[in-house]
């Protein structure tokens, strides 16, 4: 069993690839070489976040202000949450308490999880309610930083 201290840091996405079942697909919600970062504290927070890579500038400096079309393609070009985790024998459950997608919020969020030497790999079921489509959402991370930090005073 993986222990807090295999998972605690900061990881860098490598990739994000979604893989439907039917018809054959393989989706990058993101982009080819999307941005994010995962992080695991000691005290059980988790905080991921990831985005397409060179997303436009909106026209406006306060978001308050932009157009519906640059909303959307925030909405569409980001994703992340914040909250708590637990780990169970072969998954990381992520509790999210606040997020992009609403329907996440107070969810439990499993994620399969394996390690091959400084990466981390986390799967999960993918499905679209309003269709027949499946697959799997597989999301690569790189370790960035050693799993804890300790301050001297």
């Amino acid at each position: 069993m993986k222990q807090k201290a295999d998972f605690v840091g900061t990881w860098k996405l490598i990739e994000f690839k979604i893989y439907l079942d039917n018809p054959k697909q393989e989706i990058s919600p993101y982009g080819d070489s999307p941005i994010g970062y995962l992080i695991y504290t000691e005290d059980n927070y988790v905080s991921v976040h990831f985005m397409r890579k060179n997303r436009l500038e909106c026209s406006s400096e306060d978001y308050k202000e932009t157009t519906t079309a640059e909303k959307i393609e925030i909405a569409d070009g980001y994703g992340g949450y914040v909250g708590t985790y637990e780990i169970t024998d072969s998954a990381i459950i992520h509790y999210p308490e606040v997020c992009t997608f609403p329907n996440f919020i107070q969810k439990p969020q499993r994620r399969e999880f394996s390690f091959y030497r400084n990466t981390l790999v986390l799967q999960c079921p993918y499905t679209r309610k309003n269709s027949e489509t499946s697959g799997t959402s597989k999301i690569t991370w790189e370790r960035v930083s050693p799993t804890s930090h300790s301050y001297a005073e």
